[in-house]
């Protein structure tokens, strides 16, 4: 049962109250050009998997700006396809990292940061799509799932346990485990979808990239 949640709906791009939120809790706690340089990395990480999508064939439904994501909704592709739209996000992030880090390092610093969060082994995240895209090429649906978990729990256990440690070893406060605990919210919210399905097709009715 899907939630029901007001948006404003530009074109293919639907703008919720809690991305509203997110922006204004963004201007509370940053300055102006940190604000512009996030929301310029996010775009540009975005843009990345909308590029791939496209490149592949595949039609962009929608694109809807949540709180903490932004969610691509795809015609369905099959699971080599998932792996590289998955990647694109991050790879997009670093790239521009790499060419901006002298001309914008704000800009540079911001994209290799959530280029490299995203490609984090855990579900939703793309680092998790991708490894439930190669488990499902190679093994059964179920058994392919049952790895992802297995994976995405450790990766999950070790996050927080570095988060816990940075904070008490380098007087880093409670930010880095205020972090980590908003992603795991985040995956126990998505923790009853499942990104594969039988036939060897990715399912994009529900919800994307990240």
């Amino acid at each position: 049962m899907q939630r029901a949640t007001r948006a404003l709906r530009v074109g293919k791009i639907d703008c919720t109250a809690g991305f509203a939120a997110a922006l204004c809790v963004l201007r509370l706690v940053a300055e102006p050009d940190v604000c512009a340089a996030f929301l310029a990395a996010a775009a540009a990480h975005e843009a990345g998997h909308l590029l791939t999508l496209r490149l592949l064939g595949a039609e962009i439904l929608s694109v809807r700006l949540g709180f903490l994501d932004a969610q691509i909704r795809s015609s369905a592709l099959g699971y080599r396809e998932e792996v590289v739209c998955a990647l694109a996000g991050p790879a997009a992030s670093v790239l521009f990292c790499l060419l901006f880090r002298k001309l914008a390092p704000t800009f540079a610093a911001i994209s290799l940061l959530l280029g490299v969060f995203n490609a984090l082994p855990v579900f939703p995240l793309d680092g998790g799509r991708a490894l439930r895209g190669v488990c499902g090429m190679v093994l059964p649906l179920e058994t392919a799932l049952r790895v992802c978990r297995i994976v995405r729990a450790a990766a999950l256990a070790a996050g927080l346990a570095a988060a816990i440690l940075g904070a008490r070893e380098y007087g880093l406060g409670l930010g880095p485990v205020f972090v980590w605990s908003a992603v795991l919210v985040r995956v126990v919210c998505y923790a009853g979808e499942e990104g594969l399905a039988i036939g060897g097709q990715v399912r994009y009715n529900t919800k994307d990239y990240e």
